[in-house]
């Protein structure tokens, strides 16, 4: 709990205020250069403290009172992102657990001033059922699923980065993608979402992948996100391993990748691809295997991928999904995560 200066015990008897309901503390403070006893606004100012109330249990954003009678002047503070203080608005943020915050309204009168504390519980927020990516991919096509994951990339189906066609999201044992450029406009890189859709097979230059189609944003549970993935969950392989795979074992996979370099180069556009490590490596068509990532997009510069910006060139392990080869019979994708080397 936040602690403020404690005045002089004869300063706490001449101030302290009648608590209204059970949500509010005791902790009273004085300011200015006058006390209680000779500052003719006192009596206005705690006066507005005690005729405040704030419930004791919250789910949704509320109003707060700034100006109390005889034009007192009431700010408020949270200690906890829980309730954010916008004007006299609180902006509740519901977690999954009950979260315990302390408000504190600060009422002011010429060069008087008093405080308040309420400590208030935003309740956890009841989520819908849910079943895990695994089990998604597992469902026959056409069942209707509700899933959770963290959104780890929003994928370009056209030129336009500002209109994706869909996105993957991933959990520690898996990775989906999900398929609907409304649903994808709603959500953003790291948000922790749930999503309903139907399980669909998507035909790709040689198999069909399972996918989630028709989806609807039910949730946004957080924002930024991560991912703690189990690598044990995925199988390993190379770049080199894939790209020489010319049938249909590693579409739609999701694989364990180490010691993987991703790079921007540019040719004829500007794009990024993922290669295994070298110190002398040879970029372009005819050089070392590669995967591409994937993008809608020609020569703009690929900006879904911007996150990635910190890790080009540089040894890293990664969780990668492989979704469809080119025209060119190459490898597409995308990154889920970079994994920490063990």
């Amino acid at each position: 709990m936040k602690k403020y200066l404690k005045l002089t015990a004869a300063a706490l008897m001449a101030l302290t205020l009648v608590a209204c309901g059970n949500n509010s503390s005791d902790s009273t403070s004085s300011g200015g250069n006058q006390t209680s006893e000779t500052d003719p606004n006192a009596e206005m100012v705690n006066n507005a403290l005690a005729a405040l109330n704030v419930e004791s249990t919250v789910t949704k954003n509320f109003s707060l009172v700034t100006i109390g009678a005889g034009n007192v002047q009431i700010s408020w503070e949270s200690n906890n992102a829980a309730i954010k203080i916008e004007g006299s608005n609180a902006v509740v943020t519901q977690a999954e657990n009950d979260v315990a915050v302390i408000l504190k309204a600060t009422a002011t009168k010429g060069t008087y001033s008093n405080f308040r504390e309420f400590n208030v519980t935003v309740s956890q927020k009841v989520l819908p059922d849910y079943i895990s990516i695994s089990d998604a991919l597992n469902a026959a096509t056409g069942t209707s699923v509700t899933v959770r994951g963290v959104v780890t990339q929003l994928v370009c189906s056209s030129a336009s980065y500002t209109t994706p066609g869909g996105f993957y999201i991933a959990d520690a044992d898996a990775a989906i993608y999900v398929y609907g450029s409304q649903t994808a406009q709603k959500v953003a890189l790291g948000d922790d979402v749930i999503v309903r859709g139907s399980t669909a097979n998507y035909p790709t230059t040689v198999t069909y992948v399972t996918q989630l189609g028709s989806p609807e944003l039910v949730e946004v549970v957080g924002n930024n996100a991560t991912i703690d993935f189990n690598v044990n969950s995925f199988e390993k392989k190379t770049v080199a391993e894939i790209a020489a795979d010319t049938g249909d074992t590693s579409v739609g996979k999701v694989y364990y990748m180490e010691n993987i370099r991703i790079n921007k180069y540019t040719t004829t556009y500007t794009t990024m691809a993922i290669y295994d490590f070298k110190d002398d490596q040879v970029y372009g068509a005819n050089g070392d295997p590669k995967i591409n990532l994937y993008s809608g997009q020609s020569n703009t510069g690929m900006p879904e991928f911007n996150h990635l910006a910190d890790y080009l060139d540089k040894p890293v392990n990664i969780i990668f999904a492989v979704n469809s080869y080119n025209k060119d019979h190459v490898w597409r994708g995308c990154v889920m995560g970079i994994v920490s080397a063990e």
